[in-house]
């Protein structure tokens, strides 16, 4: 988040919140209201999915199994798109 977006988020905090509070809880308001939207890029269980759809993905897949990359779309069309399901119906 850029610097002038975190400042349109605190005026937008001290609207909702008085001075006082402000002054006292500045570093949890920031924490809570304006820093929280920076954690939700490269979640753990996005890792966990294979998207069928982007080519770098089913390559990984087809490498990293030794099949073939019409292999990785079906499994991930049967199976869903976890990435543990896939690999363990192309195990089979």
């Amino acid at each position: 988040m850029h610097y002038s977006q975190r400042q349109k988020e605190f005026k937008k905090c001290s609207k909702i919140f008085n001075k006082h509070d402000l002054a006292r809880n500045f570093k949890q308001l920031i924490k809570n209201h304006v820093m929280k939207k920076d954690t939700q890029r490269g979640r753990s269980q996005d890792r966990s999915k294979v998207a069928g759809g982007q080519d770098y993905e089913v390559q990984y897949e087809k490498d990293k199994m030794g099949v073939g990359g019409k292999e990785v779309k079906q499994a991930i069309k049967s199976a869903g798109n976890s990435r543990k399901k896939v690999e363990k119906k192309l195990k089979k």
